[in-house]
C-alpha cells in the first residue's frame, strides 16, 4: 500500500460501510413488512455466515498472490 493512497482507503472504507448499514436496514425493513420480527434474528445469523464465508475466501485468495513491494 502507498502511503499516497490511504486518504482513498479510508474513503472507500467509510462508504462501503454505509452501503452496508443501508442494506442492512433495507434487509430489515423488508423481513418485518413481508414476515414477522421473529426472523430478524435467524436471517441476520444467515447474513453473518454468509459474511465470514465471503471474507475467508477472499483472504484464501490474497494468500495465493505473491506480493511485490
Amino acid at each position: 500500500m502507498k502511503p499516497q493512497s490511504s486518504e482513498i482507503i479510508l474513503s472507500f472504507n467509510t462508504a462501503l460501510m454505509n452501503i452496508g448499514m443501508t442494506l442492512g436496514a433495507g434487509l430489515g425493513g423488508v423481513v418485518i413488512e413481508y414476515t414477522s420480527v421473529l426472523n430478524l434474528g435467524w436471517i441476520a445469523g444467515l447474513t453473518v455466515l454468509l459474511t465470514l464465508l465471503t471474507a475467508s475466501i477472499s483472504f484464501g485468495l490474497d494468500k495465493g498472490e505473491k506480493k511485490i513491494l
